[in-house]
């Protein structure tokens, strides 16, 4: 990468140049600055890209890492080791920012330098390509290969340096010619953990969750989970995105709690349908030990001059039913603990107790018709159960856990957003919902 580079970001969606984005180097060190242009920040359909990025004034925003809006077009787990291991060395952020190819590029931000979109990129795979593409993601996983540099370059020209995840995954044309996302599996452990993820996202359409219509083809560790990729639209127009991690102000790591984001998206201006269906996703997390729930896993979408809650993705229910969630609520990330806890969230977020215990017996009731979980996960689902209708059984009878006020000191500042914060909602958690009632 040249000692600076300068980049003209321009929303697809909406057709306008929001700003300029400038990554530098000195002595090893990056630092990023941007500026929006002034014709975006003031028109009534422009938006802060962040909470690091708010549209107070003209002046450059400063940092010494990358902001949060281009953090998630940029490659995570699964992308970041594929451009190293192409380059054989640690990249700066600046180059997994362009390693990403245009037409694959998350949400409806481009990056454009001169007259070029960054990066441009050739044929968009097909499912047909499929083997060979799992081929050379199982090369590039076998550090001693003497092909897995070429393995990876090869992925990277393919145009898969955008996806997240730990996992292989790649981008690709379905059979409907709509942009696609490819989860590979290179063993029959993540095969069966594939199998599970298709049978929680048909559970979650069945009892009414916005969920894209997954496709399973093959078998054992050839299983492949298809999904259309909700920043698209049917006819490739791109839809603006933006993480949970992104919209509350965090970054990879950070804690966050349910309650925080419930506050956040009245912030953002979200309708209260919204508040309902988080909270039917927190239950659905919850009946289905769906632990991996953290920042980057939830997102909305731009529709109109308003974020919207994104259908729900990467639901994978763990086996293992003593892990803990990654994303807590009311502070607790147990399955017992989250489930006490859940009528009185559900309350706060539109959903009455009745309603909420009907939607949890309806998970289940769409768990026990669903064929496609594997046995080891169908048997923790049901001890799952049996813990989770104790909790709601319990809940109607003791005492309210502190609704609002349980806490003192530094342990109400995730769910009250009391404490330090970077996301700009002045009313997060339990404060922001009661002040929407």
């Amino acid at each position: 990468m040249a000692d600076r580079l300068v980049l003209e970001v321009v929303d697809d969606q909406l057709g306008m140049l929001v700003g300029e984005l400038t990554a530098a180097r000195t002595r090893g060190a990056e630092r990023f600055t941007f500026t929006y242009d002034r014709a975006f920040a003031v028109h009534p359909k422009g938006y802060d890209l962040g909470p690091d990025l708010p549209r107070t004034s003209f002046a450059p925003a400063f940092s010494d890492r990358l902001f949060g809006a281009f953090t998630d077009t940029a490659p995570d787990r699964w992308g970041r080791t594929l451009v190293a291991r192409s380059l054989e060395r640690t990249p700066t952020e600046a180059e997994y920012l362009l390693a990403v190819h245009d037409p694959l590029r998350q949400g409806a931000l481009r990056l454009r330098q001169g007259d070029e979109w960054q990066a441009p990129v050739g044929d968009i795979p097909r499912v047909s390509d499929l083997p060979t593409l799992r081929a050379l993601a199982k090369q590039t996983q076998q550090l001693d290969d003497p092909h897995a540099r070429s393995a990876a370059a090869h992925l990277l020209d393919m145009g898969t340096g955008s996806l997240g995840g730990a996992h292989p995954k790649v981008s690709v044309v379905g059979a409907t010619g709509r942009l696609c996302l490819a989860k590979l599996s290179t063993t029959a452990e993540h095969a069966a953990t594939l199998r599970n993820e298709y049978a929680a996202l048909r559970v979650a359409a069945a009892v009414g969750i916005v969920a894209p219509s997954p496709e399973l083809l093959g078998e054992g560790p050839n299983t492949t989970l298809i999904v259309p990729r909700f920043d698209r639209t049917a006819t490739g127009g791109r839809i603006g995105f933006a993480s949970a991690m992104t919209l509350l102000g965090r970054r990879d790591g950070d804690r966050a709690d349910y309650l925080d984001l419930a506050g956040q998206l009245v912030e953002a201006g979200a309708p209260a349908d919204d508040q309902r269906a988080l909270w039917q996703r927190i239950a659905l997390g919850v009946a289905l030990n769906n632990t991996d729930d953290h920042l980057r896993n939830h997102a909305v979408i731009r529709a109109g001059d308003r974020w919207r809650l994104s259908p729900i993705f990467d639901v994978n229910p763990n086996p293992d039913r003593a892990e803990r969630h990654a994303t807590s609520l009311d502070r607790e990330n147990t399955t017992a603990g989250m489930a006490k806890g859940l009528l009185e969230a559900g309350e706060l977020m539109g959903v009455p107790s009745r309603e909420g215990r009907a939607f949890v017996k309806q998970v289940y009731a769409a768990v026990a018709e669903e064929p496609a979980f594997t046995p080891r996960v169908r048997a923790a689902l049901n001890e799952v159960r049996q813990e989770v209708s104790a909790a709601l059984g319990r809940a109607g009878r003791d005492r309210p856990r502190g609704w609002p006020g349980r806490r003192q000191g530094s342990d109400a500042n995730i769910a009250t957003g009391d404490g330090p914060r970077s996301s700009p909602a002045r009313h997060g958690g339990r404060e922001g919902l009661q002040q929407r009632g």
